[in-house]
C-alpha cells in the first residue's frame, strides 16, 4: 500500500533501518505506485545495518533539520547510505527537498537513484552537512543518471 501526508517529527528512532517507506519488491502491482507528501523533520535517526532513511518510490518528500546516521559496517554497499532515495517504478515529477540536515553514511551520505527509465524530477539540497566514510568527495551521490534537476547549495562535505 502507499501512504499520503506522512509526517514524522521530533522523534528519536534507532534500529536496523531507522526509517523507510515501504515498497513491495516482489509484488508487481505496486511497481508504479508511490508514497506522497512525506515530511521528516527535526528527528534523530540512527541505523545499524542499513540506510538511516530509505525512500523508495516516493513522489514528494521534505527532509529538514534531522540528524541521520547509518552505522552499517559494510561501507561498500548502497544500504550504508545515510539517506537513500530510490525510484524503481514510473513515478513522474518526483521532488525531494533535503535541507539543514546532518547526514552520515558509509558509501555516501546521500544517494538519489533511478532504476527506471523515468528520472527523479528534482533533488534540492541546501545547508546540509554530509559525512562519508569513503571520503568527502563521495558524500553526495546525486547525479544526472537518476535525476533531471539537482540544486546543490551551501552544503558541506566531510570524511567521517
Amino acid at each position: 500500500a502507499t501512504c499520503n501526508n506522512v509526517i514524522i517529527q521530533n522523534c528519536e528512532i534507532t534500529g536496523n533501518r531507522a526509517l523507510a517507506t515501504g515498497y513491495a519488491y516482489k509484488d508487481k502491482k505496486y511497481l508504479n505506485k508511490c508514497h506522497k507528501a512525506v515530511t521528516i523533520k527535526n528527528n534523530k535517526l540512527t541505523s545499524y545495518n542499513a540506510e538511516g532513511i530509505f525512500l523508495p518510490n516516493t513522489k514528494k518528500a521534505t527532509i529538514t533539520g534531522n540528524t541521520i546516521i547509518s552505522k552499517c559496517s559494510k561501507t561498500s554497499v548502497v544500504k550504508s547510505a545515510g539517506l537513500h532515495i530510490l525510484q524503481v517504478g514510473k513515478i513522474k515529477k518526483s521532488t525531494f527537498t533535503v535541507k539543514n540536515n546532518t547526514i552520515k553514511g558509509g558509501l555516501c551520505a546521500i544517494r538519489a537513484w533511478s532504476e527506471s527509465k523515468i528520472k527523479i524530477a528534482k533533488v534540492t539540497m541546501k545547508g546540509n552537512k554530509f559525512y562519508c566514510k569513503k571520503g568527502k568527495k563521495k558524500a553526495i551521490n546525486v547525479n544526472k543518471h537518476g535525476t533531471k534537476k539537482i540544486v546543490n547549495s551551501k552544503n558541506k562535505t566531510y570524511k567521517w
